[in-house]
């Protein structure tokens, strides 16, 4: 909404037509105001990173990405894989991850199955996002 505001605005500019549009563009966002007289736009509708992560989990993803750099090379799953990849990676993960858990297992017990579950539904989500970008972009 903001977007198209301002290229009203900018059409209204050029026709000399700024004040009323100015005020409605300006009523039409949400501001916070400091103690310091600063202002910014409200966080309303933004994302929240500080509250919504956690960042001692973030941590160990990380780590266990990074641990994947030297065989696969850094950024490799951003160039594409099937979903159904990750699908059958992420069963695989999970099944060893309970086995391990639940029933006394031993299969690659020194393995983090957890960022690796992480991993394949990160992956998931992220193929999800590509196609959507791409259909829009059609």
């Amino acid at each position: 909404m903001k977007t198209k505001l301002k290229k009203e605005l900018l059409e209204k500019k050029k026709l000399g037509q700024t004040k009323v549009l100015k005020s409605s563009l300006e009523k039409s966002v949400s501001k916070r105001q400091f103690s310091t007289g600063a202002v910014r736009d409200s966080e309303d509708d933004k994302e929240d990173y500080i509250e919504t992560i956690s960042w001692t989990a973030f941590k160990r993803y990380a780590k266990y990405m990074t641990s994947k750099k030297s065989r696969y090379g850094g950024g490799n799953f951003k160039k594409g894989i099937p979903i159904e990849s990750y699908e059958k990676s992420l069963a695989r993960h999970v099944q060893k991850y309970f086995e391990n858990k639940y029933e006394g297992g031993t299969v690659e017990v020194d393995y983090d199955h957890l960022a690796a579950i992480v991993f394949n539904v990160f992956g998931i989500m992220h193929e999800e996002g590509r196609n959507e970008k791409e259909t829009k972009s059609r």
